[in-house]
């Protein structure tokens, strides 16, 4: 058995003194001076960036054509998002709490270039100031001089944040990205104890995609998020990080030799039927759970219908099943009647095939980057799973849901979490009860945040909690909980804010809604 691990480049906790002043932000008295921001570039061999306003040329008095139109055609890629220092992976986060920066508008279905923006183009919520670390050193470098200026101070992977924490108005952030160095460790042994394992050593800029296809190159599965942008050492770990083979693996990994995938979609010809449909989907669930099946599916009422994405893997070649048998699964929901379906189901020998040739294609499609989303989640208890009286309503939240915002079950934890005390890491106690857990989607104007997409997710966030209840998953969840303490972490959170207290005393750490910020801000 193989088992992965994240080795976290560690920083030495500066003991100063508990009081502080608010953040240094730039063009303040107490910021740094430019020799010292020259000094500083200096010693981390010139990759302190200065963060550029890369959607200027889309706006008035800066306005280039051919180069709007440009962007407006990239700005939804990931591959170029992951390339901006301070960029983003969802523009609501690039704004300021006044909807200051500089977003890039959509492009126009002619194909033509984007009319100028007639308003002002600012860094917004962005980090003004950049550390692109290629080193440890270069992470230590960078902490000790936003120590040393108390700087609001950030920590940036890839950029996939559905809550705001790797950027911040007037911030100053390391950015760990091109720390994507990966190791294959036998005979590897924790300092703690005498068990040897083989593990995956794994830099902080590693995300999920280069994650699967190391560990898919040495013989073994590797446990990540199912999107690429996820970065797979960062705060996917530190949020409790789980993915598609969360219910057999928890946190660990194993090896698989064939996984059976279907996909496909269901359609139904009206709302009476696209009710059925959601019935039948949610009934559905305890029993594919049973026979090892695993993955996503959505809902969509706009589209009246779920799109299903299902995986279910085998240890062993002998284990492997027909996988036409995972469509007899379905048949309930499939069967549903006034709707059609749509489906194939393949086997597929490695996990990284499966993450590069099924999963990844899909939620390229279905998760956006470059837009303004505001993302809810609800963890569902095994609790609820088994409740009639409650699944009813679940059932009800689903097809009552604004046709726009569409809900997503991810099959993604179970079995495996359990076996783990409630109090053996920091995550929510409630991960040890957690039968899946569900997201919603809530997508607003390039432009950025608006009153109504706000009440909209409010509205929703309310109905979720009271058919779920008020745990949520860390990761994933936008900025309208009421209590974050007691939806992040529940009983956990006083021990963990008494270690922050001792490690941080200043707050340099600090992020929206994280241990302190109701005490430091951020």
């Amino acid at each position: 058995m193989f088992f992965s691990a994240f080795f976290f480049y560690l920083i030495t906790p500066l003991f100063l003194s508990h009081t502080r002043a608010p953040y240094c932000l730039p063009n303040s008295p107490c910021f740094p001076l430019q020799k010292e921001l020259q000094k500083l570039n200096a010693s981390v061999d010139g990759r302190l960036i200065k963060a550029e306003l890369y959607g200027k040329a889309c706006y008035k008095g800066s306005y280039d054509e051919e180069e709007c139109r440009r962007l407006a055609g990239v700005k939804t890629d990931f591959h170029w998002r992951d390339g901006l220092a301070a960029g983003l992976m969802h523009t609501n986060w690039e704004q300021d709490n006044q909807n200051r920066g500089c977003p890039i508008p959509d492009l126009p279905s002619d194909g033509t270039s984007p009319v100028p923006v007639d308003g002002k183009c600012e860094l917004g919520g962005m980090s003004s100031y950049v550390v692109n670390a290629s080193s440890v050193e270069d992470i230590q470098k960078a902490v000790k001089f936003a120590a040393k200026y108390n700087l609001r101070f950030r920590v940036k992977n890839t950029g996939h944040c559905y809550t705001g924490r790797s950027s911040g108005k007037g911030s100053f952030s390391v950015w760990t990205r091109h720390m994507n160095d990966a190791k294959f460790e036998k005979g590897w042994k924790a300092c703690s104890g005498d068990q040897k394992q083989n593990v995956i050593s794994a830099g902080p800029g590693v995300n999920v995609e280069e994650l699967y296809a190391f560990a898919g190159k040495n013989g073994v599965v590797a446990h990540g998020g199912f999107t690429a942008t996820v970065g797979a050492a960062g705060g996917f770990v530190l949020g409790g990080g789980t993915g598609p083979m969360g219910a057999i693996l928890g946190m660990a990994v194993d090896t698989f030799k064939a996984v059976n995938t279907m996909i496909g979609q269901i359609g139904c010809k009206d709302r009476i039927a696209y009710k059925e449909l959601v019935s039948r989907m949610v009934d559905l669930q305890i029993p594919l759970r049973e026979k090892g099946q695993m993955g996503t599916w959505s809902a969509s009422g706009v589209d009246l219908g779920v799109a299903i994405l299902s995986v279910k893997p085998f240890t062993s070649a002998e284990q492997a099943s027909n996988p036409n048998d995972t469509i007899e699964m379905f048949k309930p929901a499939l069967a549903a009647p006034g709707c059609t379906p749509l489906v194939q189901a393949n086997q597929i020998p490695t996990w990284n095939d499966v993450y590069q040739r099924v999963l990844w294609p899909i939620i390229q499609g279905v998760g956006p980057v470059g837009v303004n989303i505001a993302i809810l989640s609800r963890l569902i208890s095994y609790d609820l799973i088994h409740d009639q009286e409650r699944l009813a309503r679940v059932k009800a939240f689903i097809v009552d849901l604004p046709p726009d915002a569409p809900f997503l079950w991810q099959n993604a934890v179970g079995e495996a979490t359990h076996k783990i005390s409630p109090d053996a890491t920091a995550i929510h106690p409630d991960w040890r009860n957690a039968f899946a857990f569900m997201d919603v989607a809530y997508q607003g104007p390039w432009q950025g945040v608006t009153a109504h997409q706000t009440a909209t997710a409010q509205a929703i966030l309310n109905n979720a909690t009271a058919v779920f209840g008020t745990t949520a998953y860390y990761n994933e969840n936008w900025k309208l909980e009421e209590n974050f303490r007691v939806t992040n972490w529940g009983r956990h959170y006083e021990r963990l804010l008494g270690i922050k207290k001792e490690v941080d005393p200043r707050g340099l750490f600090a992020c929206r809604d994280c241990v302190g910020s109701e005490i430091w801000g951020f």
